[in-house]
């Protein structure tokens, strides 16, 4: 049911206090950040990109996109936030030397491995998912394969 009306879901333990799980997941969805959130990055720079598009963001989530820099000769990667606050429309703009990015990851290779691959592929598979739970009996098949 949260899927199919964009809601959020939590587990609720029996062996936890129901009240106070209850109380914390109200805390957690009752006053969202923001809203329609979307994320924007330049023309024909970003490949495969997965969900860029978010109904809300609350307190305490997290919002992950990951891609594949398709120009091989970007050296500067700006990204822009758009996003609805409780009172006003928010436009955030970040910018980040790829060079930079590459020699992080590079000194941190035996920490992540092929992480970025693997989040993108986490992504991508749990984002299909999601829309098959909502989509028609004969795209169910083509979203599963």
């Amino acid at each position: 049911m949260a899927l199919e009306n964009n809601g959020i879901a939590r587990r609720i333990y029996e062996d936890s206090d129901a009240p106070l799980q209850l109380q914390g997941f109200y805390d957690e969805v009752a006053n969202p950040l923001l809203l329609d959130i979307e994320l924007q990055y330049p023309d024909n720079a970003i490949s495969e990109l997965t969900q860029a598009s978010f109904k809300q963001y609350y307190d305490g989530s997290e919002i992950v996109v990951a891609g594949k820099i398709s120009d091989s000769n970007l050296d500067l990667l700006i990204a822009e936030v758009f996003a609805q606050s409780a009172n006003e429309h928010l436009t955030l703009k970040a910018e980040v030397k790829v060079s930079e990015v590459e020699n992080v990851t590079q000194q941190q290779q035996y920490i992540f491995g092929d992480f970025t691959e693997q989040l993108w592929a986490y992504l991508t598979i749990q984002q299909l998912l999601e829309k098959r739970v909502s989509a028609e009996t004969n795209e169910k098949k083509n979203l599963m394969d």
